[in-house]
């Protein structure tokens, strides 16, 4: 039963709407660590203008303000721990919520209480005590919750009519300070059954379908995405990444039909080492993608959190990344259609920022938004490149055919960024980019990395091979190349716990799935005209 006028219609017990009750306590834990750094910031208040003992007691109607004064230090001693619990220790912050009934009130009622013992008349001390303790009770509206508000209500009560007695406050005034407060908690215990109505029906709006929206890990240039909760009925519940598209380019056909090809290629895709597409639709006139959720970060921002440590991957890390991405790329380049001819999808953006590692060191390639299909006809006219310049292979940069084998140009490039902490190709601008991607020489591994075995060396360096005929042909071959080493060091081992506690080094509150913030329009590039 809930008092005041209803704000929305009575729900249905589903599991989504368990799941916002969930999201409404998600709110209160926030709110919780609001509450607490504001009771630091009163006490703090509070202690600088008691303790130091300004003015003279007699002056508001004490003999002495002693108890208020060590009282106020003994407060803020205390509010000081408990933010530093809560900070520390999330899983605290809904006890917390109840710290205004059972630690703030009580704690500087009897503070309070022992002040009053040197009231000489009612006056301005005394009001001042009764205001602090109404203050204090009232910040347990802020934890969203009727049930606190109804525990403060009690004590606090308690705690006003034993002050004002003391203090020999009339009992006209103290009947009427109790009504008054009793009436401030009533119209607080509706207020925030109101705001946990508000609360639920602003989440409301992030409900997609079977999705509840969390928080917003990352944006890009076309769309954002969010750490989301797949919640069908039955109590069954899965984390997802939900990435969706903006509202400024739902009416772009280009762009819809490069997140449909997403949606498409991921569907088809079925490997460990590539992150998995589960659903695709539209709601609200906006098109989402749900994705396997992988907790941890993409390889680019582990790598700057190793080199902020002062150190690169290890040789066996990169060795167990070249294996993973491979194996997947080998996969890809396996697949079929229907009437078994090979698909020839070739994902055509690989890149650090692409290959992500989670926290148990698993290696996943992402976004195929621009993968290609061989047996499909391009969405884009003859002449624009789909990728970034800074790992694309010759024919990508010319505008002619592509297979596995620019994939793999694309990922000599990426393991020589990951063992120097420094990308091959730089530029000024794309025509200059696109000149140096062509003509620049590109370095050998070791000459990055001296302590790279021979055999790690030539297998990079037949990847980077600007001509096909040169070029390691499939990721199978790859594969076979680097299988040896690949054993001897052990790098599937210790390659993966290697980059485990890397990605234990990146402090960012993003997901793995969160797309850099880009200009889109700047990763479709028309081909500089080099010649002629």
């Amino acid at each position: 039963m809930s008092l005041g006028w209803p704000l929305a219609e009575p729900r249905a017990a589903t599991a989504a709407s368990a799941l916002l009750d969930r999201v409404i306590g998600e709110e209160r834990d926030r709110l919780t660590l609001t509450v607490c750094r504001a009771r630091v910031g009163i006490a703090a208040v509070n202690f600088l203008v008691v303790f130091p003992e300004l003015g003279s007691p007699e002056s508001i109607g004490y003999t002495s303000v002693a108890p208020s004064r060590y009282g106020s230090l003994a407060y803020l001693a205390m509010s000081a721990l408990v933010l530093l619990a809560v900070t520390l220790r999330p899983r605290l912050r809904k006890a917390a919520s109840y710290g205004p009934a059972f630690v703030d009130v009580p704690l500087v009622g009897c503070v309070e209480l022992l002040q009053g013992q040197y009231a000489t008349t009612p006056g301005l001390g005394t009001a001042a005590s009764a205001s602090y303790l109404i203050v204090l009770a009232m910040l347990s509206m802020l934890a969203l919750s009727r049930r606190v508000v109804l525990v403060t209500s009690v004590p606090t009560l308690g705690f006003l009519w034993a002050i004002l007695t003391v203090t020999a406050t009339p009992v006209p005034i103290r009947l009427g300070a109790m009504v008054a407060t009793l009436g401030a908690f009533v119209l607080g215990w509706i207020v925030v059954g109101q705001l946990r109505e508000l609360v639920r029906l602003s989440r409301q709006a992030d409900l997609i379908g079977k999705y509840v929206l969390g928080e917003r890990i990352g944006s890009g240039g076309m769309a954002e995405v969010f750490l989301a909760t797949y919640s069908p009925e039955g109590g069954f519940e899965r984390k997802v990444a939900l990435k969706r598209m903006l509202p400024t380019f739902s009416e772009n056909e280009e762009l819809l039909t490069l997140f449909r090809r997403e949606a498409q290629v991921g569907a088809r895709l079925a490997h460990p080492n590539i992150v998995q597409v589960y659903d695709f639709g539209v709601h609200d006139h906006r098109y989402f993608l749900a994705m396997e959720y992988v907790d941890g970060a993409p390889a680019s921002r582990t790598l700057r959190a190793l080199i902020g440590a002062g150190r690169l991957p290890s040789i066996a890390a990169l060795l167990y990344l070249t294996h993973e991405v491979a194996s997947a790329l080998d996969y890809v380049a396996q697949l079929t259609t229907e009437d078994g001819a090979p698909l020839a999808l070739v994902h055509r953006d690989l890149n650090p920022p692409n290959i992500l590692v989670s926290r148990a060191g698993e290696v996943k390639v992402a976004d195929f938004g621009i993968a290609r299909v061989g047996n499909q006809p391009g969405i884009t006219e003859t002449g624009v490149m789909r990728g970034k310049l800074v790992y694309a292979a010759p024919e990508q940069v010319e505008g002619r055919e592509l297979d596995a084998q620019t994939d793999l140009f694309a990922l000599g490039l990426s393991l020589l960024e990951l063992a120097s902490g420094k990308r091959v190709f730089e530029g000024n601008n794309d025509l200059e980019l696109a000149r140096v991607v062509l003509e620049q020489p590109i370095p050998r591994l070791r000459e990055l990395r001296p302590d790279a075995p021979p055999l790690f060396e030539v297998a990079i360096a037949k990847l980077t091979e600007r001509t096909k005929a040169g070029r390691t042909r499939s990721p199978r071959a790859l594969l076979d190349a680097i299988g040896p080493l690949v054993s001897e060091l052990k790098a599937l081992e210790i390659g993966r716990k290697e980059w485990a506690e890397a990605v234990q080094l990146v402090q960012t509150a993003t997901h793995a799935l969160a797309p850099a913030a880009v200009n889109r329009d700047a990763e479709t590039q028309t081909a500089p005209q080099l010649r002629g």
